[in-house]
């Protein structure tokens, strides 16, 4: 099997990350896709673009990428990172380094076309957590669980985290136990307690 490339897909690092047809509107102020050389990034695609070379970075310098988002907010597109070193505690210092790689690489590859706003932060107090390595290293926290469908009853969890032993969820919800099946989890973080 032969595929045709053009000079300009041959050459594009963003070629893998391409894809079509275009909106046939042509992408308005509001559409999800952006423009690029031949591609339509979606906000997905650019958030890909910005785990592919980012994580490789990260981990060589002892840091964790904890979430990539791209959204927009009024009128202004926010490009959010938030990143958190391997063994606790991102400070300033760290996040202006990493702002200045992502910003450096960005500059090269441009798959972002238009104004947009670059934060690099710790995912503060709240972090979500995406994987089931992140949820085994929340046991014994305050957690925030949200699930697709109704879990004994309810959507929602908020208590502390017994036990995960990566298929199913043990909390402590006021004194109750419950049991949710990973499988079923929307979203997970940590939570405050008041």
């Amino acid at each position: 099997m032969w595929i045709s490339l053009s000079a300009e897909e041959w050459g594009n690092p963003l070629f893998p990350f391409c894809h079509g047809p275009f909106p046939a509107n042509g992408g308005g102020a509001d559409d999800p896709f952006v423009q690029l050389g031949g591609c339509a990034l979606s906000a997905p695609k650019i958030k890909s673009v910005v785990e592919s070379f980012l994580t490789p970075y990260l981990d060589e310098h002892g840091f964790q990428l904890v979430d990539v988002e791209y959204v927009k907010e009024g009128s202004s597109w926010y490009l959010r990172i938030y990143v958190d070193r391997n063994d606790g505690g991102i400070d300033i210092d760290d996040c202006s380094r990493i702002s200045e790689f992502v910003s450096a690489k960005l500059d090269e590859l441009d798959p972002i076309e238009g104004a947009y706003f670059l934060e690099v932060s710790s995912p503060g107090a709240e972090r979500p957590l995406k994987n089931p390595e992140d949820v085994a290293k929340a046991v014994g926290k305050h957690v925030f669980v949200t699930t697709y469908e109704p879990v004994e009853g309810a959507k929602e969890f908020e208590g502390r985290l017994d036990r995960f032993d990566g298929r199913v969820i043990e909390m402590t919800v006021n004194r109750r136990k419950h049991a949710i099946p990973y499988d079923k989890v929307a979203s997970a973080r940590l939570a405050i307690v008041f």
